[in-house]
């Protein structure tokens, strides 16, 4: 394993290299190549170490497959030359430039220590992003990112059941109920501006025609092949029927019109399912008929695809246990559902305003950012009475997209077997294509646990995921990117433990739930108490139309 014991051995170039002492100039690293080298970077071997030629080796020192440089040191100044001279695509920037700058993002409390940030992009099209404490540890992380609508709610205000039936019922298996009979109704009055249909669903279910102070108004079936997926909970569907009507007293006739003729039941004559509390003791509003809505209005998003895959961690996954002992390794934050970091200090800020409340709130608020700041300590769970490591973690969300900032010191000698910073989760069905910052792209569609390595290795600073063909509200036009601050610190560049076997960064296609892209910054390194690990960047979802045909 690797032990680091002089913070500044990698910042000063090696005796070998011949430039030890001396500024790293064109005309230096030139003369370093000697005649050769120089006409290799010149000609067109020069040409392919512009595009991405030199590589960062396993140890973290550059290498080029097409020119022959005389050293590690002078390799790296020429690396640094032509990146220069050749700058990367900032995938953060890019969105940015073609998308919307919103005065106004969208902020709620939903739970103790969670919360979801709106940030517009496109006209009601938001970036959605949650946050939440772990629940087996403190640690408030960066949860999914998804793509929504903010769009205005009416306040429910009751739920009720029917008032009347006609015709022939089964009642004797409450909350459910249902009648056969073609023409039968139930009915009930409510006082609002709209209402919710609740029934059971099945591939039985039949078709309800509604009507409201004696207008038809809709006609709604409860075969479970009609009803959309986000309106369908454990075989309980919540239907939108009525809104927007004018506030006051309304009347609501609802008659069985049978099978639908789009879905036949399946084993027998259809169904006209209704969820009702009457025949029951309990009058708890989930076994109600209709959820009813008044005048009032509140903001809530309604989401249309994923795209940042939820709970997987982004900010950093370090697994260590304390040096020299026999302890298992632990990963800070929790990976097994055992607690490993722990809250000295939380704070999450709307604007200037700290959140004191984790009430949950039922409407969006207009902000112009979200701060979440803390500062923890790390424990290993079989020696919790000595703490591992300091952390302090900012999240800031404005309409430039949600940047991170971390920071570990450890307090004890620890062996740290793997570690990453700044991962890159998506959903298996939003990706296609990773694009980096120097130009290379990598298909993301295996989903076999396969990884693929990434040729460029740590050069690249910013990647992007470019969408499947095909999608639907909009997600084949969405491109979600993270661009690494401070690289050198995120990656570790020039240190000792690193990964030792293949790129520092690489793809992992885990299943067809995600692919996620990991820089592998810590491989089997003892850490000595007082050193610091840092990690930083940004993400952002946007808008970018024929993504595909530019980084297909």
């Amino acid at each position: 394993m690797d032990r680091r014991t002089n913070q500044d051995a990698a910042k000063r170039p090696s005796p070998e290299s011949g430039l030890s002492g001396k500024r790293l100039t064109r005309r230096t690293l030139l003369a370093s190549l000697g005649v050769a080298g120089a006409a290799a970077m010149l000609g067109t071997a020069g040409a392919a170490i512009r595009h991405s030629t030199i590589q960062s080796a396993p140890g973290g020192s550059a290498y080029s497959g097409n020119a022959s440089l005389a050293s590690p040191a002078a390799a790296a100044g020429l690396q640094s030359e032509m990146a220069t001279a050749y700058p990367q695509v900032d995938f953060v920037r890019l969105l940015r430039d073609h998308n919307e700058t919103a005065s106004d993002l969208y902020a709620k409390v939903t739970g103790n220590r969670s919360l979801e940030v709106l940030v517009p992009f496109k006209g009601k099209r938001c970036a959605h992003y949650a946050f939440a404490k772990d629940p087996n540890d403190d640690f408030i992380k960066m949860l999914g990112g998804s793509v929504s609508l903010v769009e205005p709610v009416f306040e429910r205000t009751v739920a009720i059941d029917y008032a009347a039936q006609t015709g022939t019922w089964v009642t004797g298996f409450p909350p459910n109920e249902y009648t056969t009979e073609i023409g039968a109704t139930f009915s009930f009055t409510f006082d609002g501006t709209g209402f919710d249909f609740r029934h059971y669903t099945d591939n039985r279910g039949g078709v309800w025609e509604f009507g409201v102070d004696g207008q038809p108004l809709a006609t709604v079936s409860t075969h479970i092949d009609a009803v959309p997926a986000g309106q369908v909970t454990a075989g309980i569907a919540t239907r939108p029927v009525a809104r927007g009507l004018s506030a006051g007293t309304h009347t609501v006739i609802a008659t069985f019109r049978g099978a639908d003729p789009d879905h036949a039941p399946s084993g027998g004559t259809a169904r006209g399912w209704v969820r009702s509390a009457v025949h029951q003791t309990a009058k708890d509003d989930i076994y109600r008929t209709a959820y009813v809505y008044g005048s009032g209005v509140s903001l809530n998003p309604v989401k249309l695809f994923d795209v940042l895959h939820s709970w997987s961690n982004k900010e950093f996954a370090l697994s260590i246990t304390p040096a020299g002992s026999s302890l298992p390794s632990q990963f800070l934050p929790e990976h097994s559902n055992i607690g490993t970091v722990f809250a000295v200090a939380q704070r999450i800020y709307f604007d200037q305003t700290e959140i004191t409340s984790w009430t949950a709130e039922p409407s969006l608020r207009p902000v112009k950012s979200v701060t979440i700041v803390q500062q923890l300590v790390g424990r290993h769970p079989a020696d919790p009475a000595n703490p591992l490591a300091d952390i302090s973690c900012v999240h800031t969300i404005t309409a430039r997209g949600v940047s991170v900032k971390a920071k570990i010191t450890w307090l004890r000698d620890v062996l740290i077997s793997t570690g990453y910073g700044m991962m890159f989760p998506v959903f298996g069905s939003f990706a296609r294509t990773l694009v980096t910052g120097c130009g290379n792209s990598y298909n993301a569609t295996a989903t076999d646990g396969s990884t693929t390595d990434l040729t460029e290795g740590d050069q690249a600073e910013s990647y992007a995921f470019i969408p499947r063909d095909g999608g639907t509200n909009g997600a084949p036009d969405t491109v979600v990117a993270m661009t690494i601050h401070d690289s050198a610190r995120t990656l570790r560049m020039g240190q000792p433990g690193r990964r030792r076997s293949g790129s520092i960064l690489w793809l992992q296609h885990r299943d067809t739930e995600m692919q996620k892209l990991y820089p592998h910054v810590f491989d089997n390194y003892t850490a000595a108490a007082g050193e610091t690990y840092e990690a930083g960047g940004t993400f952002f979802i946007g808008e970018l139309p024929l993504a595909g045909r530019f980084y297909g």
